[in-house]
């Protein structure tokens, strides 16, 4: 048996057909243990946009009762009622259809380019939500989320924020959603890092990927997320968005990731369930760094032989030449596009990877 590993088609996975729920159950890998660990900073983030986009979205011709019965799979607690993700009321499911409306949570007039992004962002189903007619008016003015000066907190409420000089209306959701609505302003900027944003947005997002929110925005957002832990809704609705669009919000998975992006771990590598040892001790590996496709030398400095899809017995050669080490310096591989083979009793194939300065 022969096959190619490819390090940039990570996710296969059979989806929405239209608008109809498929029950077919596909296995996925854990993309943020199997990618993600032993980088940081932009890097980190950047993977995180690569393996955790959604494969498939929302029909956007889909009627309003066809996209909402989408975001009920993902906003059910464990009585079966619907749970406003702002409010955080919840309503018996024909209640909910009256109720309830589909919303955005970073809003179409906030996006700017690419133009992509604009496009696909709004049927994303981590950017919707089933909300009351009040908040909807709210979004569709361009409100974004934020605590409200002077609420004392515990109920939603609207009220206004001045930045810089520059006043903006906000709404400040119910305590026991803020850690979900901050998730997904997590997950929101790492999968669509606009370069332009609109009205609002340009005080809650930046305009370079990398760190995606404003100092202001990320303070806010991880105060939430630190207050209020994933709940057992949020774990389920990523694994509806696993069934329905093929991919899961990482920050529900990993709550530590956003630490090493925006928090109190900024600049070190990410470590995922173990601790990465110090660069210059190559020998004493605590945590591997699955291959990927491409390596900076201003970033890496070493290439793991190890992928999560490829038996612990394999035979590696990297440009025709056999490895006799499991981990290499990338300065004494050099620059450039470099051929990775590996061999094991029952299978043989191959990555192409690229160093670059």
């Amino acid at each position: 048996m022969k096959h190619i590993l490819n390090a940039s088609s990570s996710i296969k996975t059979v989806i929405l057909s239209g608008i109809s729920l498929l029950t077919a159950v596909t296995v996925f890998p854990d993309v943020v243990s199997d990618y993600a660990v032993g980088r940081q900073g932009d890097a980190l983030k950047h993977t995180l946009r690569q393996y955790c986009s959604p494969e498939s979205l929302m029909d956007v011709q889909s009627s309003e009762s066809q996209s909402r019965a989408l975001l009920m799979e993902l906003q059910t607690d464990g009585s079966d009622h619907i749970v406003d993700m702002v409010t955080g009321n919840a309503y018996r499911r024909d209640e909910a259809v009256v109720a309830l409306a589909r919303c955005n949570i970073v809003g179409d007039s906030w996006l700017g380019l690419p133009v992509d992004y604009r496009h696909r962002a709004p049927y994303d189903l981590f950017n919707s939500m089933l909300t009351v007619g009040d908040i909807l008016a709210c979004r569709r003015s361009g409100e974004g989320f934020s605590e409200v000066p002077g609420s004392s907190g515990g109920r939603w409420c609207t009220g206004s924020v001045t930045l810089d000089g520059w006043t903006m209306d906000v709404v400040e959701p119910a305590d026991s959603q803020k850690g979900m609505i901050a998730r997904r302003y997590f997950y929101f900027t790492t999968i669509y890092p606009f370069s332009i944003w609109g009205g609002d947005g340009v005080k809650f997002f930046t305009s370079e990927e990398y760190p995606g929110l404003t100092s202001w925005a990320s303070s806010v957002y991880l105060s939430w997320h630190r207050q209020y832990p994933v709940t057992d809704i949020e774990i389920k609705a990523n694994d509806a968005s696993e069934r329905l669009q093929g991919n899961r919000n990482p920050f529900v998975d990993y709550p530590d990731l956003a630490e090493y992006l925006w928090g109190s771990h900024v600049g070190e590598i990410y470590p995922g369930n173990g601790s990465v040892v110090a660069p210059d001790t190559p020998d004493d590996v605590v945590v591997r760094i699955p291959l990927r496709g491409r390596y900076k030398l201003s970033s890496d400095r070493w290439l793991d032989l190890y992928s999560p899809y490829v038996d612990e017995d394999a035979k590696w050669s990297i440009d025709g030449m056999a490895q006799t080490e499991v981990r290499i310096a990338l300065d004494g591989i050099g620059l450039g596009k470099h051929e990775l083979q590996y061999a094991t009793p029952g299978s043989m194939g191959k990555l192409i990877i690229y160093i670059e300065p």
